[in-house]
């Protein structure tokens, strides 16, 4: 048997495991961004409250499962088999789902749990291949507050340009891109359009989505036309078969008992980003992902009300009890402690006492232990893990000691 046969085999039944599969330049674009971001997604905020009330959703032993019936390929899986024929860039797709026990495939699986069936009754409704349902997991990695950097941002990682032609409001102080409702029903309208302009080609759709409908007209329908494009499809296509194919646990009931817990808060006034991380000590990232929608430094009461927002319980209590300081919050108060506040913040690194000797880390947003490793020198992900008792999921504020090479 070939080994590009052994390779189409090990997607189509999802029954590959973790191998030391080659690599080259392209990974550390799209792929090595995605990764990055996959692990990011189990420090926000909103899954921070799904860890605490679930904390047995990672399985550090998982191994690939196959369902007892695995669905056949819908027509746009059909239409991106051409992205499958180059067995060192599929490996390379397959191995950052699969190492590290599958946490990233874990991770997008949870999220499907909240994202999942809404979109999935909105293809349906449209008409439309069932695995359209994967664009987010590709373009924000289900991250409701996803902000790119590059004009997308929300669920479906929308352009400004996508937003105002379906209605969706971007303001000021909002941006309703952050609203997965909003998101998800511009996303099904888009995708409807494309399929009416390319009715006989859902790869088409997929593409005229992520890169425009002039685009999605002049590109040639195969590999080898844009090679970004090509690596972007040839993941794409692995994340539909193994989200399909995997035997998993549902998560829906959990994500749902969780957000039943959620409360809403009252609007002491105008409020800023400042006065929320000096009163309730809510740093600003996790302002911006619980209230994403929230994209200026100060809001209006009238608009605040106008979204009802909910937090997870813990930081409702926090509102509840310092809501009043919120509405008195004198923002000159805060610049008298300024200085002594960027004092204090600075945390001496020092050696603990361990057998082998260490150099104190904080987690921080955005830290991994793979790019945690590359700052020290001489250090691997794996020892990392190995010295803290730790899998590879890390929690923002822990502390980590990095082994030093004496």
């Amino acid at each position: 048997m070939s080994s590009k046969t052994i390779i189409h085999v090990a997607i189509i039944t999802c029954a590959a495991f973790f191998l030391n599969f080659p690599t080259r330049c392209w990974s550390q674009s799209y792929l090595e961004l995605w990764k990055e971001q996959a692990l990011e997604r189990i420090n926000y905020a909103d899954f921070e409250s799904f860890q605490h009330r679930f904390p047995d959703w990672y399985d550090s032993n998982a191994l690939p499962r196959l369902k007892d019936t695995v669905p056949q390929l819908d027509a746009l899986e059909e239409a991106l088999q051409p992205w499958g024929q180059d067995p060192i860039l599929e490996d390379a797709c397959v191995q950052s789902l699969l190492q590290g026990n599958m946490l990233r495939l874990q991770i997008v699986n949870a999220m499907h749990g909240l994202y999942g069936d809404d979109v999935a009754r909105g293809l349906a409704l449209k008409e439309l291949p069932s695995s359209y349902q994967w664009i987010p997991v590709l373009a924000s990695t289900y991250n409701h507050a996803f902000n790119g950097g590059n004009e997308r941002a929300g669920l479906w990682g929308l352009t400004l340009a996508q937003a105002e032609k379906e209605g969706i409001a971007h303001s000021t102080y909002v941006d309703e891109r952050m609203l997965p409702q909003e998101s998800t029903r511009a996303a099904m309208d888009i995708l409807d359009r494309l399929q009416r302009r390319f009715p006989m080609s859902p790869e088409r759709v997929l593409v005229g989505f992520i890169k425009g409908m002039p685009y999605a007209s002049r590109w040639s329908g195969k590999p080898g036309y844009d090679k970004e494009l090509d690596e972007w499809l040839s993941f794409y296509r692995v994340v539909s078969r193994f989200m399909v194919n995997l035997d998993s646990p549902e998560f829906e009931a959990p994500w749902g008992e969780v957000l039943t817990q959620w409360e809403t808060i009252s609007c002491p006034g105008e409020i800023s980003r400042e006065a929320l991380k000096d009163v309730l000590d809510m740093p600003e990232h996790v302002q911006k992902q619980l209230l994403p929608w929230w994209i200026h430094e100060t809001l209006p009461c009238a608009i605040f009300e106008e979204f009802q927002p909910l937090l997870p319980k813990i930081w409702a209590e926090v509102w509840a009890q310092h809501v009043d300081d919120l509405a008195n919050w004198d923002a000159s108060a805060l610049l008298e402690t300024a200085t002594m506040d960027t004092a204090n913040s600075i945390k001496p690194i020092g050696r603990r006492s361990l057998s082998t000797p260490c150099v104190e880390h904080e987690v921080r947003k955005g830290d991994t232990l793979y790019n945690i490793s590359k700052r020290f020198e001489g250090t691997t992900p794996e020892q990392i893990a190995e010295t803290n008792g730790i899998d590879t999921v890390i929690k923002i504020g822990q502390i980590l000691c990095i082994p030093q090479t004496e």
